[in-house]
């Protein structure tokens, strides 16, 4: 309680107690004393109103203790009036000191909140979480979405079209749902200008004033992305680069563990990346690789500068490389040390310096030669050595020319010349050569480069050569050219007409080949039909009414065993008995037979030389070469003309050989055979001698008449040739080889009176139709006979029956042994019975083969089945008779 000056009258317990002050201290006091200085006016003015109004009144504020603590208060103030007049206020404290702090506490802290709301960097919205309309938004946050802060109030982000997919508004509200909050999720949303960026969106809920709201952050990290995007982009380019760089590469961390390798070094050492991966050297590498490896990271890393060293690796097979490598230091994060390295694969140039060391030795080598002036010198044609023989051409010692410029030895024309020969060396880097005369002396010289590890020109050394000599003898040698020029010319001629020849040598070769495989196949088959036509006509009486068919079967046999025989004729597969033979005589006894082959329109002129033309030839072979030559020109004349047989001696030379193209010199008997028929073209004169071909019409020609012609003249060892043309005739001209003696006179064969016996014959052969044809024949003719299916079966049967049979019939070629196989069995043996050989082969070819003994009787199973009875026939007298 106070008196009206202000002056404290009195003091409950409490007020001590709050206050700390006795009564008595209380009841000295002025009220002043209680308050701050600063509270001093605003309560002696609501004191002061108080006295004046003689009201109550509501105040608040703060005192002071006596220990000095504030206390904040509110004071309900009342007035006393006494009897006296005189006033008196009581006033009721009540200490607010807590309440008071919390209210300031919750302001300081909405101060600083708002403070730090409205100056964050980041951008901040609060809305209300019923309809999401914004309460407030600081500055970041209208720079974020382009607005002004004032537009932003009171507007929902769906109507201010923030969202660029308004689901995503709707995902957000469902994460803080379920997870409280909501923290740096990302999400495209759009600018008041239409722009779109990335926005790291946090979220969570609030309460202001007992409403619920949301404060989101919004962080603009479109160019944080843009940047992580060109980073992940740039170490794409990286990895791409290094990866595709014809360099290795590699970085290993500080324990020399690789942690990085491009795809250059994972192929050109054929390890995996993932092996590389956490290895060192020494788990990659020879001991002394990986030391030398290692050394050289410690290098780079302890002095912190990029080193170059070359380093020898082991390949994947065990082969050397050298690499340039630069390694280099790299320092990361927490000061971690990591070395890089790039290497360079300079084998090829560590091989190409070793060359060069061998090319520059070489050159010295070279430069000792004593047939060449010849000199080293660098790019610029500074001279590095000098030979011998370089000194003496220019009468100078080597010490006045090394390390002078060559050039100034010769004269400036000369050296103008040279020069420019030097420089095609520098541009194209290829060895030059050219020729130059000096005072009358021819030089050949040859400039060759020596090439660094680049591939520059390093030096080059120059041999100079004196040919002075040499082109005198060009000159000699151009003249004599000219002179070949015109031989050559002739001499391609007569190649021309050589080739021409050789072609249709080797096509009649060729065709022969084939002609006589056709004829041993169908040998075995004309076997078997003359054979059972032969046993046909022994089991038929003379007036059988079929016998007439049979005889025309046998003499469409003979036709085909004649075109069989044509056939091995051409081809050169029976070999003639070659004799002396008088052609005049042959001729003038052909004549008749000539004759009738012409007819009576032709006429026929003999012009034969008037002594002998002994040639070596077979009599039977000569007539059929007439005899078909005749029958060719009567086909040409078929309205009469002459027939013309010349004979004359013939001396082969070297010019004949050259102007014919064919020949070995010697003496030839010419037999000459002209027509006056219509000729031929050149294309029909290239195929006369092809078996088969004719220009008759079908039915009329076999197209084998000149076919044969030519076999039996090559038989022979001799030529024939052909002149013809269109309605100009024709010549044919047969060189056979002359010999000096006298002709043979052929006595006449004896004729067997039988060819029946009844001696005992083991028949081997594979052909089951001509086994039993043969053997139905032989049993025709008495014989008693032992059938072998192939040669094994023959020496079985043989063993068994030795001492009955008188004869061994032997196909030469059977399975499991052959005829020859078989009898040397049969003479190993120790047996002497006869043994006659048959095959559809010609004895000439079985001879030649060595299929067959040098000295052995043959038949032919071309034979008439008479001939191979008559040959059995005689095979077995001539062993009667001790032959």
């Amino acid at each position: 309680m106070a008196d009206s000056e202000g002056n404290l009258i009195d003091a409950n317990k409490k007020a001590e107690e709050l206050l700390g002050y006795t009564k008595s201290e209380l009841t000295s006091m002025h009220i002043s004393r209680l308050h701050p200085e600063e509270e001093l006016d605003r309560t002696i003015s609501a004191f002061k109103e108080m006295v004046r109004n003689s009201s109550g009144i509501l105040h608040d504020g703060v005192v002071v203790t006596k220990d000095k603590r504030r206390i904040y208060f509110d004071i309900s103030g009342s007035v006393v009036r006494y009897a006296n007049g005189e006033i008196a206020l009581i006033g009721i404290f009540r200490d607010i000191t807590e309440r008071k702090i919390a209210e300031e506490t919750l302001q300081r802290s909405e101060e600083r909140f708002s403070l730090a709301f409205h100056s964050s960097p980041v951008g901040m919205v609060i809305s209300a979480r019923t309809d999401g309309r914004i309460i407030d938004a600081n500055e970041a946050y209208a720079q974020v979405t382009g607005y002004q802060r004032e537009e932003l109030l009171g507007k929902t982000t769906v109507e201010l079209d923030l969202w660029f997919d308004v689901a995503d508004r709707g995902r957000l509200l469902d994460m803080l749902e379920r997870n409280g909050k909501v923290k740096n999720v990302e999400i495209p949303i759009r600018r008041r200008n239409g722009d779109i960026l990335i926005a790291q969106t946090s979220l969570e809920a609030i309460e202001i004033e007992k409403e619920r709201c949301l404060l989101s952050s919004v962080q603009d990290i479109t160019e944080r992305k843009l940047v992580e995007n060109a980073l992940r982009e740039s170490e794409k380019r990286f990895h791409e680069f290094m990866d595709n760089s014809p360099t290795v590469a590699w970085m290993k961390d500080g324990q020399g563990r690789y942690v990085y390798v491009n795809k250059t070094l994972e192929e050109r050492f054929e390890i995996d990346r993932a092996h590389w991966s956490g290895k060192t050297n020494f788990d990659l590498w020879p001991p002394a690789v990986a030391e030398r490896f290692r050394k050289n990271d410690i290098a780079a890393l302890e002095s912190y500068q990029t080193i170059e060293v070359v380093e020898e690796a082991i390949g994947p097979s065990g082969e050397s490389s050298f690499w340039w490598i630069f390694k280099f230091p790299v320092l990361a994060s927490g000061g971690r040390g990591y070395v890089g390295g790039i290497g360079i694969d300079i084998t090829d140039r560590k091989k190409m310096e070793q060359t060069l060391q061998d090319s520059l030795a070489t050159s010295r080598t070279l430069l000792d030669t004593p047939i060449a002036a010849a000199f080293l010198i660098d790019r610029e044609g500074i001279c590095v050595d000098v030979n011998e023989t370089l000194c003496k051409r220019f009468n100078k010692e080597r010490a006045d020319i090394v390390g002078t410029c060559i050039w100034d030895l010769f004269s400036p024309e000369v050296s103008k010349r040279r020069r420019a020969h030097f420089d095609e060396v520098l541009r194209w880097k290829k060895q030059v050569r050219f020729e130059d005369e000096r005072q009358g002396i021819w030089y050949d010289n040859v400039v060759t480069p020596i090439l660094d590890s680049r591939g520059e020109v390093l030096k080059a050394v120059v041999f100079s050569f004196d040919v002075t000599e040499r082109k005198q003898i060009e000159k000699e040698l151009r003249d004599y050219r000219d002179h070949l020029e015109e031989l050559v010319e002739e001499r391609t001629k007569e190649i021309t007409v050589l080739n021409d020849q050789l072609r249709q040598s080797q096509k009649l070769e060729a065709v022969g080949l084939l002609a006589g495989g056709v004829a041993h196949d169908f040998n075995n088959i004309l076997a078997t039909i003359k054979g059972s036509t032969y046993i046909i006509q022994k089991q038929l009486e003379k007036d059988s009414p079929i016998m007439k068919y049979v005889e025309q079967v046998e003499s469409s046999v003979n036709k085909a065993n004649d075109i069989a025989k044509s056939l091995l004729t051409f081809s050169r597969q029976q070999t003639p008995i070659l004799e002396p033979l008088d052609l005049n005589e042959l001729i003038r006894k052909t004549m008749r037979l000539i004759t009738q082959v012409l007819g009576e329109l032709i006429k026929t002129h003999l012009s034969l030389a008037p002594h002998k033309m002994v040639a070596l030839a077979n009599g039977d072979q000569m007539v059929r070469v007439l005899l078909n030559l005749a029958s060719n020109a009567k086909d040409s004349m078929n309205d009469g003309g002459t027939f013309t047989i010349k004979t004359d001696m013939l001396m082969m030379d070297d010019a004949f050989i050259k102007n014919h193209g064919f020949g070995v010199p010697g003496k030839y008997v010419l037999l000459s055979l002209s027509d006056t028929g219509i000729g031929m073209d050149a294309g029909t004169k290239e195929r006369i001698f092809e078996p088969f071909f004719t220009t008759k019409e079908i039915g009329k020609g076999s197209g084998l008449g000149l076919a044969v012609v030519y076999g039996i003249v090559k038989q022979h060892k001799g030529y024939i040739s052909c002149d013809t043309a269109l309605h100009q005739g024709t010549i044919f001209r047969l060189y056979l080889p002359a010999v000096e003696k006298e002709p043979v006179q052929r006595e006449k064969n004896k004729v067997l009176s039988t060819w029946e016996g009844t001696e005992t014959i083991l028949l081997a052969e594979d052909d089951g139709a001509v086994r039993r044809t043969l053997s139905q024949m032989l049993r025709l003719s008495g014989y008693t006979v032992f059938e072998a299916v192939d040669g094994e079966d023959a020496v079985s049967i043989y063993s068994r029956h030795k001492d009955l049979t008188d004869l061994v019939l032997l196909d030469v070629r059977m399975p499991k042994m052959n005829g020859r196989e078989v009898y040397e069995a049969i003479r190993k043996a120790g047996s002497k019975t006869a043994v006659l050989f048959i095959s559809g082969y010609t004895d000439d070819i079985l001879k030649s083969s060595g299929i067959l003994p040098t000295d052995f009787n043959f038949i032919s199973k071309a034979a008439l089945p008479y001939e191979i009875l008559r040959k059995v026939r005689e095979v077995l007298d001539n062993k009667q008779r001790g032959n």
